[in-house]
């Protein structure tokens, strides 16, 4: 596990080993939360969801046919990077991801929750954010890192406190240059010095990007080493508060040897006793609709993508008993 500066040409430093301590740094990275050989079977099913999802393709998914792989750009992910749409989020692997009791423990342990195994509701909700795929572009010759920041706060800046945490787990290590976790460390620190600076104190919007001179706003008030990028081995957790600055970033071309990115996006907050809320959630899974980060604001993403005017065929419907997930331990984190 490392941490890493960079920039178009290659890795500037490296901070090997690096203590993070999500209270100070905004972000912090637990390893071998999946183990080795849950890692390699969640890889097979992905391959497996692949091929069953693009199986009405003219070019289904076949893993041992590379030509193939760029049926996932068929789907229109967000910058070519995220798949947000169709019932991305409720993939298998990503619920596998959320019923493991080592992610909800993590995150029962940052809000001091205590988790009744015999209830039908867990004590955390879960978001259904979608998932990042990318075949290994050496390959695809798509998805490359093409200079473009979209560092972002997914925060309000009309509320400066405590509030979430978000989550991610890679099942394929991530090494330098890889499609990665890109954060500015410490800066959920200055999350309310920053609004009042730019006046955004009154504005509610949860997603916001950055603005060049924003971006520099923020690096004149932290260390130099702050704008970093996530090395770690796959079956870790990475955890950031809502607050810190980020992006996710596609692979680079400097990068020493082909890889496939998937990273499943978890994000858990203890349950609130609110009818409308709980009645949207039940909703959103019911549809297999896609929501944002926060599970207590079921905010959806549309369910069909911009396509831009180009013709698309959804993904086929799989089950979840197929992927022998367990449909109890899922609806009750609904």
């Amino acid at each position: 596990m490392s941490l890493y500066t960079a920039n178009e040409r290659g890795v500037i430093n490296e901070f090997p080993e690096a203590q993070l301590n999500l209270s100070t740094d905004g972000i912090a990275i637990h390893k071998n939360i999946l183990s080795s050989d849950e890692c390699e079977n969640l890889q097979k099913m992905l391959y497996r969801y692949l091929t069953e999802i693009s199986s009405n393709q003219k070019t289904p998914f076949n893993i041992n046919q590379p030509k193939t792989y760029k049926v996932i750009y068929n789907y229109f992910p967000t910058r070519k990077l995220l798949l947000q749409n169709f019932s991305f989020g409720h993939n298998p692997l990503s619920w596998y991801v959320r019923c493991h009791k080592k992610v909800q423990e993590k995150f029962a342990q940052i809000y001091g929750v205590q988790q009744n195994t015999w209830s039908d509701k867990n004590a955390l909700v879960t978001s259904f954010d979608g998932v990042s795929v990318i075949p290994p572009c050496e390959q695809t010759r798509m998805g490359w890192h093409e200079g473009i920041s979209k560092l972002h706060c997914d925060q309000s800046f009309s509320n400066s406190e405590f509030r979430c945490v978000q989550g991610q787990v890679p099942i394929f290590d991530v090494r330098k240059g890889d499609a990665t976790l890109r954060v500015l460390r410490g800066s959920h620190l200055l999350h309310a010095d920053f609004a009042e600076a730019f006046r955004l104190t009154n504005v509610p919007n949860e997603w916001t990007a950055l603005t060049d001179e924003q971006i520099q706003w923020y690096r004149d008030r932290l260390d130099a080493d702050s704008d970093v990028y996530v090395q770690c081995p796959k079956g870790s957790l990475i955890l950031w508060d809502s607050r810190t600055i980020h992006d996710g970033t596609k692979p680079q071309k400097w990068r020493s040897q082909p890889n496939w990115r998937c990273t499943l996006f978890v994000c858990m907050q203890p349950r609130i006793n609110d009818p409308i809320i709980a009645k949207k959630r039940e909703s959103a899974f019911r549809f297999r609709r896609n929501t944002t980060h926060d599970p207590n604001k079921v905010k959806l993403f549309p369910e069909n993508p911009r396509t831009y005017g180009n013709d698309f065929i959804p993904p086929m419907p799989i089950k979840f008993e197929d992927y022998g997930l367990s449909i109890q331990k899922i609806q009750s984190l609904v």
